[in-house]
């Protein structure tokens, strides 16, 4: 057990990483019409692009399960906190169809990173503390995710190009995880 400040401080870092994990995904999401229209592609092929998300996804699982086992996963929260900001602009550029796979790839990947770091963080704090928190983590993630939905379309009902929502979400997010 530990002192109730140092939980509650704990607690919040936690549900804050939670909410900006599911804020760069809602903007994300809400955005993808607009991938297919700004690359010219068909429905089969958007759906092919975004599996390259999920391979980054299981792409990460191995080395953060064992960075997390080798540096605990505090420092990997932090560190991925900022790789995410990277990540969302990344994703915003759409050169072309190849570059739009490539940042896939990497969002996933990045972003598969800060979620498994996050939760292995909450258990790790609802191990220490001797209470369920974990679904006030999971709720807040979805508060992020429709927060995240609803500013992403709402910039894109106001013609902000893709673009300049993403670096928009990703400065946010580094300033949120500073």
């Amino acid at each position: 057990m530990f002192a109730k400040d140092e939980f509650l401080k704990a607690r919040l870092a936690i549900l804050i990483s939670f909410l900006i994990n599911g804020f760069s995904v809602g903007n994300f999401v809400s955005r993808i019409p607009d991938f297919k229209f700004e690359l010219g592609i068909s429905n089969g092929v958007l759906g092919a692009s975004l599996f390259c998300a999920s391979i980054g996804v299981l792409a990460a699982l191995r080395p953060t399960s064992r960075a997390a086992a080798k540096y605990g996963s505090g420092p990997i929260v932090k560190i991925s906190a900022f790789t995410l900001a990277l990540a969302v602009p990344f994703v915003g550029l759409l050169f072309n169809l190849p570059w739009f796979l490539f940042s896939l790839f990497v969002y996933g990947f990045l972003s598969s990173i800060h979620d498994l770091s996050i939760n292995a963080h909450a258990a790790a704090l609802e191990n220490k503390a001797g209470k369920r928190v974990m679904s006030t983590f999971h709720a807040m993630w979805s508060i992020g995710g429709l927060t995240g939905g609803a500013i992403g379309g709402l910039l894109a009902s106001v013609n902000i190009s893709i673009q300049l929502h993403a670096l928009g979400v990703g400065v946010f997010i580094a300033l949120i995880a500073l």
